[in-house]
């Protein structure tokens, strides 16, 4: 990663929501993703949830998962995120960035990448 792009999402980053996975995970009760920047806090077991808002075409999320473990990722009900099927779940591991744009209502697109320090 440009040692200047690094400086920058820094900067970004510490102005970020700070929510807490949801203990268990699933769908329905995901902590939900209210800002366009979010830093996911140490989730307390594998598969902890968040949930993006709806996938409402010009929305962009960028989220920043912190922690030694995998979190899900969920949509709102009857969203899709990148190839996983309408209502599934995406595994993001520790220290990574995603970032998710709609560009059609119901589906979400991402790019997620690791971040190293």
């Amino acid at each position: 990663m440009d040692c200047w792009l690094a400086v920058e999402l820094t900067k970004e980053l510490q102005m970020a929501e700070v929510i807490t996975p949801f203990v268990g995970g699933g769908q329905a009760n995901a902590t939900a993703i209210t800002d366009t920047l979010t830093m996911i806090a140490p989730a307390a077991n594998r598969d902890d949830s968040v949930l993006l808002p709806p996938a409402l075409a010009g929305a962009d999320h960028t989220v920043w998962v912190t922690g030694s473990k995998n979190i899900a990722l969920w949509p709102s009900a009857g969203d899709q995120v990148g190839h996983v099927a309408v209502n599934g779940y995406k595994e993001l591991a520790p220290n990574s960035l995603a970032r998710f744009v709609c560009f059609q209502d119901g589906a979400w697109v991402m790019g997620i990448w690791q971040v190293i320090f």
